[in-house]
């Protein structure tokens, strides 16, 4: 079966049904920009030259993918990232008659927002209509997907990260306590006053840790935390932040070789002039690097985490909680202990796994409908 994904602003999660449909023996062509491919290339090893790749970065490269596609047919249509250019997906699934389609679902008020006239929105509703099935990172969002769209569209939890447990690298819990922060620098998304107290109430008590602020910061919504930010890290050197995209190796590397990981994720946010609440209509790209990494957590009591994930959720109302997990964990037998049962929680996000709970999608054939 050949299938083309494409991608344009989540990277992270895109290399999970890309590896996926190969491991299942199917033909993956990606259209994304080039530094996507490149990120993607480090995330899919050896699998990277068994894609195809088309490079999609502006209207003349779009011209080109579309002027393909009118000769190349595919079974499915993967659409990662479809928050906007809707009348170029049209125009893709206009050429693709035959084809699947699939859009994976980020932020569900903003999809299906409808209370605007316009040709956008004419052409997102014409793409609405025309997906076959949805897939989302968190089966939490699923109750809130089903009351926007009809019964007969199926709908897949494909998460954010594959858990490889070779893979998994287990710290040995040694000063200072090394935590990350992923994702950019963005206060509409994460309230980093959390990652300040911490580092404020960790030094009151005595207790050597290092943050990671693991992305670069968006400097039109990092305008308010970003100096403080900067001051913490020049003065007190332990704190670490990147200027520009973190490479993937680093990336890689700075997550796997932390303790624990922090989330600082705000309930409610508005993006796009649209208000979505994490776990509920927005997915955390967080969540994924979790599984991928195999990480304990913190993240406010509030949050909203799938059944899997709890057993590496340090959940917290005040940053004196966390202050308090720290110390209580921070010994050898009760990290260990917690960490092993979050990797057993884990294991059903293997690639095996995966492909298992969504058999209808990685292992039909092209004559095959969806079925739950």
């Amino acid at each position: 079966m050949t299938v083309a994904v494409f991608e344009t602003t989540h990277f992270e999660s895109a290399y999970v049904p890309v590896k996926l449909f190969l491991k299942a023996g199917h033909r993956v062509t990606l259209i994304c920009p080039p530094e996507t491919r490149s990120q993607m290339n480090v995330l899919l090893g050896a699998m990277a030259g068994d894609i195809e790749w088309l490079p999609l970065t502006n209207i003349w490269s779009a011209a080109k993918v579309l002027a393909l596609l009118s000769t190349q047919k595919y079974d499915i249509i993967y659409l990662n990232s479809a928050e906007r250019n809707f009348s170029f997906y049209r125009a893709v699934m206009a050429l693709q008659r035959q084809a699947t389609c699939i859009v994976t679902v980020h932020d569900i008020n903003f999809l299906f927002a409808n209370e605007k006239s316009g040709v956008s929105i004419t052409n997102k509703q014409w793409l609405l209509n025309r997906t076959d099935a949805f897939t989302i990172l968190t089966s939490s969002l699923t109750a809130e997907l089903r009351t926007k769209i009809t019964a007969e569209k199926f709908v897949y939890v494909v998460p954010g990260g594959i858990f490889c447990r070779p893979e998994i690298v287990v710290r040995s819990p040694e000063l200072p306590v090394q935590i990350v922060v992923p994702g950019t620098i963005d206060e509409r998304r994460r309230d980093y006053t959390i990652v300040l107290n911490l580092l404020a109430k960790a030094k009151d008590r005595g207790i050597r840790i290092h943050v990671t602020l693991l992305g670069n910061s968006d400097k039109r919504y990092s305008a308010n935390v970003l100096p403080q930010l900067e001051d913490w890290a020049r003065r007190e050197k332990n704190l670490t932040m990147f200027e520009e995209i973190v490479p993937q190796e680093q990336y890689d590397l700075t997550f796997r070789n932390a303790h624990f990981a922090l989330v600082p994720a705000k309930n409610d946010v508005l993006l796009n002039g649209m208000q979505e609440r994490y776990g509920i209509t927005k997915s955390s790209g967080a969540i994924g690097d979790i599984i991928r990494y195999g990480k304990l957590f913190f993240a406010h009591s509030s949050f909203t985490v799938d059944e899997p994930l709890k057993a590496g959720w340090i959940s917290f109302n005040k940053v004196s909680d966390m202050v308090d997990s720290i110390s209580q964990l921070f010994h050898a037998d009760a990290y260990f202990r917690r960490t092993e049962l979050l990797l057993q929680s884990l294991e059903g996000f293997s690639e095996t796994g995966i492909i298992e709970k969504n058999a209808s999608l990685f292992l039909r054939n092209h004559s095959q409908n969806f079925t739950g």
